[in-house]
């Protein structure tokens, strides 16, 4: 199941996580980028202050992503679908079905988790920067995380290939068509 272009980072849940390992020139780019972001929005912080900066706002990416996809994998289960493998990219992760012959309910099941999750995390992250927006890096933290989950949220809901969107739609529609 591995691909030569493909490195084992871990699993949750039984579901194994992949890298492609074309992904880690874009990583050290978005590391890049989150620098020179940081430093363009307070040139007069020091270098500490930055790079504390810049790893803020790729954590904050990196667990929204994380925090998708665990919702698929916890809906994937609780629907009885396989979610056999999350490829990790630079931008949008992947899941990989080795076995997708599942009813369509279990498809809409699989797609919903992902949005549910960052819908959730969107929530939780509005409710603390509310209350803790005073504290800089915490209320920074939490504003960025709802930005971000919100986004995913919203893209995610897209009904364009790839997005949980389609998915929704295409099955919601096999669904109507032979209800209908």
């Amino acid at each position: 199941m591995l691909a030569p272009s493909e490195m084992y980072v871990g699993s949750i849940g039984g579901t194994k996580f992949l890298m492609r390992l074309n992904a880690l020139p874009a990583y050290a780019a978005l590391i890049i980028g989150a620098l020179l972001l940081s430093r363009m929005r307070k040139p007069q912080a020091s270098w500490s202050q930055i790079v504390g900066s810049a790893v803020g706002w790729i954590a904050s990416l990196e667990s929204t992503k994380l925090i998708h996809t665990s919702g698929h994998i916890v809906s994937a289960r609780l629907v009885g679908a396989p979610m056999d493998a999350v490829i990790l990219t630079y931008s949008l992760q992947r899941n990989l079905y080795l076995n997708d012959n599942v009813m369509p309910v279990q498809h809409i099941g699989r797609a919903l988790g992902g949005p549910i999750f960052s819908g959730a995390a969107a929530g939780i992250g509005y409710w603390m920067w509310r209350r803790l927006r005073k504290i800089p890096l915490i209320g920074s933290i939490a504003q960025t995380l709802c930005l971000f989950n919100t986004a995913a949220l919203l893209i995610g809901l897209l009904p364009l290939k790839p997005f949980d969107g389609y998915v929704l739609l295409r099955w919601s529609l096999a669904i109507w068509r032979r209800v209908g």
